[in-house]
């Protein structure tokens, strides 16, 4: 399978794209999410190397040549030399390239749509395929404009499969902890605590929630949110093929699509840095609706703080799981 013989790189050396496993950390040097190969310990329940780890581990385990297999005076082991390890794939890993700005962008794009064809992408291979253009600009519309033009939603079980597959590294690099500052996940856990305390005892209302999740994400400065759009696998590389040449003309700022869900169907993403800016939401949505995206049907917006608090279809508190639902109507 061509996507499988990608990855066998997982980091790519000339066109950049480079392969992340989401929620690991490593158990060597701490990087999170590790970047590149992954090793996973056989023999312990919840062990993960990065390469340039693991690659330590087994050099500190192998006596170095012509010596008597003492290593009393080398480097000791950081971890148990009998233990087994292999290199670990799967449905917590993403592939992500981050475009430059220089010229080779369009022929790395190219190359990197060619690797990773959503279309054949499974659980067993990956999660997201995600693409970022740092210098993007989103020329916003006024913020009054563009929430008058977004529905309120009703229910809607669509939007729970992201959330099985939320990929919070999106998130982490847009909101990078400056020294002295608390990290992302110190702050989602924080407006997690206070969100259940919020709701100890009391069910509140759709517009008394979102009121008090708007606090929560000014407060603990987790703003980022998501257009989620859904096709099926026969149509799902022309729809990503669209987002992405947006993405490279700098219309859109970071998207990602994920592998075939178990119905046959895939979620594509178009993330915004802030929900509250009303502009900047109804911006990315129109940049949406100017776009041939074939399957597509409906927009759903959701803050990433909706998923962090588990609010989700079927949630305890029979809230909406997403903030604006409109149709989608190419133009």
């Amino acid at each position: 399978m061509a996507l499988r013989a990608a990855f066998q790189n997982d980091c790519n050396a000339i066109y950049g794209w480079q392969s992340e496993h989401a929620f690991v950390t490593c158990d060597g040097c701490e990087m999170e999410p590790i970047v590149g190969p992954r090793y996973r310990c056989q023999d312990c329940p919840d062990y993960d190397l990065c390469e340039d780890c693991y690659r330590a581990f087994v050099r500190t385990c192998e006596p170095p040549e012509g010596s008597d297999g003492d290593i009393e005076d080398e480097e000791e082991p950081f971890h148990d030399c009998e233990h087994v390890f292999v290199r670990a794939d799967g449905a917590e890993r993403s592939v992500r390239l981050v475009l430059s700005g220089s010229g080779d962008d369009e022929l790395r794009m190219c190359k990197f749509l060619e690797a990773f064809p959503p279309s054949q992408a499974t659980g067993t291979d990956l999660a997201w395929i995600q693409l970022e253009n740092p210098a993007a600009h989103v020329a916003a519309r006024p913020a009054q404009e563009s929430e008058a033009a977004i529905e309120e939603d009703t229910d809607d079980p669509e939007a729970e499969m992201s959330d099985a597959r939320v990929d919070r590294a999106a998130v982490e690099s847009s909101h990078a902890p400056r020294e002295g500052e608390e990290s992302l996940d110190e702050r989602i856990d924080s407006a997690v605590e206070e969100w259940l305390a919020y709701t100890d005892g009391r069910t509140p209302s759709n517009a008394e929630a979102v009121a008090f999740v708007r606090g929560l994400a000014r407060k603990y400065d987790i703003r980022g949110g998501k257009w989620l759009l859904f096709t099926t696998t026969e149509l799902v590389d022309a729809a990503w093929h669209a987002l992405a040449q947006a993405t490279l003309r700098g219309r859109l700022a970071t998207v990602k699509v994920s592998s075939r869900g178990d119905d046959g169907r895939h979620a594509l993403c178009a993330y915004v840095t802030d929900f509250l800016d009303g502009g900047r939401v109804g911006a990315v949505r129109r940049v949406l609706e100017q776009l041939s995206l074939p399957g597509v049907t409906k927009l759903l917006f959701k803050p990433d703080l909706f998923t962090y608090l588990a609010i989700r279809h079927g949630n305890p508190w029979r809230l909406r799981p997403v903030l604006w639902q409109c149709p989608y109507t190419a133009r």
